[in-house]
């Protein structure tokens, strides 16, 4: 793996990291409150509620990281941003390993049973939002491991032996399974890359494609010159340079619909919608017209993928397809973004109250169930939105910040539209 692919994957690996940062640390903060209501009449409360305090300022230093983070902070490098996220993990990993005191003090088989299981709880779900990038991934869980290791082995009972050897092979098992879900995820953005770059190939043949079209066309007029003063046998020759041409222009067409269209759906891809944004943006700073971005993110997708399978999730994209050429108007333009994601481009009576009928009219779509297999699956779907010229005046600004409205509609919960607002 070269630099260049290597530093773009581990952008990918922390964007996911971060993206993922607002959920768990807001999850974090409410699950160690719950714990302080347990915990609050059995240990004195001055400990009990500086634990949470302290758990509670890491969550929020965390969830502010990742809001700079996205708010395309230049000032660090990405292998600086890990290397503070990595940082932020090992803190609060140390602080719910502090939570084994409550464990060993505690003479209620109940409440030892409660934090053991939620301590075996968090490392678990550190797997999924922690494995993207290894070394954030055991620095948080390795200190509770410590720490529950220490009360358990501590803790006079004849069940002690027996929960530490669990515990031994539950940390084996979740670092396994952390391992091969990073390298699964690495595998995939390292095909995604390639994939980049065979489109981005693809383009310089079409472009090369173009300029022999140009020079054939050229030596066509030359020919027909020649045609004339020449017997049938040049006309024939002629004729097969016809065919090759067609031949070519066939081959174009072919790659470039390849080029500016997703294959699984059909759809036009983000090079297509890019082109045409731009064109869409030229002509609404003419007419003093308004642009609109819908930025759609599937909700459950992930869900139908890991239990149904593949196939399965193939299908929902394509009968989401249909449902967005459906509730749309043949001039609008759909887009696949790329995974679950689409983008809309409203060019003709985009308004800010248009545009959100539209987008509820298109959850509403999306919220039906779909048939695949015998099985009725529903999903849903959150929608940003930003206006051309008041949220940007680039197709880069408007993406961005639909995408920034989007994240919102789904931090409020799912089947929700956002207009953006800074």
């Amino acid at each position: 793996m070269n630099q260049k692919t290597h530093h773009w994957i581990l952008k990918k690996r922390v964007d996911l990291i971060y993206a993922n940062s607002y959920a768990a640390n807001l999850t974090t903060i409410v699950i160690s409150f719950l714990l302080v209501l347990v915990l609050k009449d059995r240990f004195p409360q001055s400990l009990v509620w500086s634990w949470f305090i302290v758990i509670t300022l890491i969550a929020s230093v965390r969830i502010f990281l990742a809001r700079q983070y996205f708010a395309n902070d230049e000032s660090l490098t990405i292998e600086q941003w890990a290397n503070r996220y990595v940082i932020s993990s090992v803190l609060i990993g140390i602080v719910w390993g502090c939570a084994s005191y409550f464990y060993y003090y505690s003479d209620e088989p109940e409440v030892k049973a409660l934090l053991f299981m939620l301590l075996i709880g968090i490392i678990a779900s550190a797997m999924i939002v922690l494995s993207a990038l290894k070394e954030s991934f055991y620095g948080h869980i390795l200190p509770i491991f410590l720490c529950l290791s220490i009360a358990i082995l501590k803790t006079e009972s004849h069940v002690s032996p027996f929960l530490f050897g669990g515990l031994m092979l539950y940390l084996a098992l979740i670092s396994a399974a952390g391992e091969k879900t990073r390298q699964y995820l690495i595998d995939c953005l390292n095909l995604q890359y390639e994939n980049q770059e065979l489109v981005l190939n693809l383009q310089n043949e079409i472009d090369h494609h173009k300029q022999t079209q140009k020079d054939l066309e050229i030596h066509q007029e030359q020919l027909e010159v020649l045609v004339e003063k020449r017997t049938g046998q040049l006309y024939a020759t002629n004729e097969a340079l016809v065919e090759e041409i067609n031949i070519r222009k066939k081959a174009e067409e072919k790659l470039k619909h390849i080029a500016y269209h997703d294959e699984l759906t059909k759809l036009p891809n983000r090079l297509l919608l890019i082109d045409r944004l731009e064109h869409a943006l030229s002509i609404a700073q003419r007419r003093k017209t308004i642009v609109a971005v819908m930025f759609i993110d599937l909700n459950g997708f992930k869900k139908i993928n890991d239990q149904y399978g593949h196939a399965a999730g193939d299908q929902i994209l394509k009968d989401v397809a249909k449902r967005l050429k459906t509730s749309l108007r043949e001039e609008d333009t759909i887009s696949r973004y790329g995974g679950d994601e689409f983008v809309i481009l409203i060019e003709h009576e985009a308004e800010a109250g248009n545009t959100e009928i539209l987008s509820q009219k298109i959850i509403n779509a999306l919220s039906q169930p779909f048939d695949y297999d015998n099985h009725k699956l529903t999903i849903g779907c959150s929608i940003g939105i930003s206006l051309y010229p008041h949220d940007g005046t680039t197709p880069e600004d408007l993406l961005e910040k639909a995408d920034a409205a989007m994240y919102q509609a789904k931090n409020s919960g799912h089947g929700q539209n956002r207009m953006f607002y800074s």
